[in-house]
């Protein structure tokens, strides 16, 4: 927890420090609507840009900094003894910076994920499939099924990228197929075929423009 607390703060530091270094500059927004937009659009290019390498930054010293730690573990415990209370501290701070590391990796996915627009007067059905950890499933396909688990190709499909995300634009042609059926989401190992997982519940296509829906496979 030590640990976690001390990047967070050092990574609130690296963000806010971009405003001052121009990386996240202050636009000025004149003229029309579609200017404002676009410029907004800048801003949040730039910042997700900055998130980015922020936590490169981050997860690079994270991990020197794991080596420094191993490497005195290892010192200790030839001097002291594995039971030595140092040493077992030391090895705490180990698993929780090792842990920290893995959280700051699945935020790096996260950050680097571009989604796109839903069509007009459609959906766009999206989300990421990862493990237990958060870390992403690349190349998993995504696709719906009906309530006879018959694949229904108006839905789609999609494959999962390096990130875990994937993304189903359904535009009004293809939610006037899919009126009246219960659509429930399917990922399958492209492989060998294997279904992996397979909704409970019916997606609600009409419910919103954008549908968010994270798979996690244990």
């Amino acid at each position: 927890m030590k640990f976690k607390k001390i990047w967070l703060l050092i990574f609130t530091f690296v963000i806010l420090g971009t405003y001052h270094t121009g990386l996240l500059p202050a636009y000025e927004v004149l003229g029309s609507e579609n200017d404002a937009i676009y410029y907004e659009q800048i801003l949040l290019d730039d910042y997700q840009y900055s998130l980015s390498e922020g936590l490169i930054s981050l997860i690079s010293f994270a991990k020197l900094t794991q080596g420094v730690l191993i490497k005195e573990s290892s010192r200790l415990k030839k001097e002291l003894g594995e039971n030595h209370p140092r040493v077992e501290k030391l090895t705490a701070s180990i698993e929780a910076n090792q842990n920290f590391i893995q959280d700051l990796e699945v935020e790096l996915e996260i950050a680097s994920i571009e989604i796109p627009e839903a069509p007009p007067g459609g959906v766009l059905v999206h989300g990421r499939v990862s493990d237990a950890f958060g870390r992403g499933f690349p190349t998993l396909l995504v696709y719906g099924e009906n309530e006879s688990s018959e694949n229904l190709t108006a839905f789609g499909k999609s494959e999962t990228d390096n990130t875990g995300y994937f993304s189903i634009p359904l535009d009004k042609r293809a939610l006037e197929k899919l009126t009246g059926e219960k659509v429930f989401l399917v990922v399958k190992n492209l492989y060998n075929k294997t279904i992996l997982f397979r909704d409970e519940f019916p997606l609600e296509l009409e419910s919103e423009m954008y549908i968010l829906r994270n798979i996690v496979i244990r």
